[in-house]
This record gives structure tokens, C-alpha cells and sequence, in this order.
């Protein structure tokens, strides 16, 4: 797809995975990208221009912590995948 020819990817689980979780892609302050994750837990935000990322979580109920990850290597054409993230109350 366009998307996958643009740049590279970014993917990952969230636990508990029954918790929906906002997946926010950033550059500095800008927020690049998106999503939510999946019945199992799962993200993938695709098509981002190479560079470095911090991804912040924000899950939907709200006994859970934020939490962020930061420094993510984006290569154009592959996947970075990122540890689990397991969300704190």
C-alpha cells in the first residue's frame, strides 16, 4: 500500500489487552501518528518517516497509568517492534 511505501512502522502489545489503549507517535512535541489497540492488544502505526520516536499510551479507563516509551528507531521499509508495555494502576 501507499502507507507502507511512505517509511517505516511501529508495533507492539499492550497488557492488560481487555484495557483500549491510544497509541500517540511523536517527534518532539509533534504528534506524527495514531491508533488504538486491538482485541489482543495489538498496535501498528504504519507509514512514518524514518527517525526517532516517543510513543505515549493512554489507555481508555482510567484506573490505569499514562506511560511513554521513548526513542524508537524508525528504518524506512521495516517494523520496529517495541517491548510489551505493561500498563500500571
Amino acid at each position: 500500500t501507499i502507507l507502507d511505501a511512505v517509511g517505516g512502522s511501529i508495533a507492539g502489545y499492550v497488557k492488560p489487552p481487555e484495557i483500549i489503549t491510544a497509541v500517540y507517535a511523536l517527534q518532539g512535541t509533534d504528534t506524527v501518528a495514531t491508533t488504538f489497540t486491538g482485541l489482543n492488544g495489538g498496535f501498528i502505526i504504519k507509514g512514518i518517516t524514518p527517525g526517532s520516536y516517543d510513543l505515549h499510551f493512554y489507555p481508555t479507563d482510567t484506573l490505569f497509568k499514562q506511560t511513554t516509551i521513548n526513542g524508537i528507531t524508525v528504518t524506512g521499509g521495516k517494523v520496529s517492534i517495541v517491548d510489551t508495555v505493561q500498563l500500571m494502576k
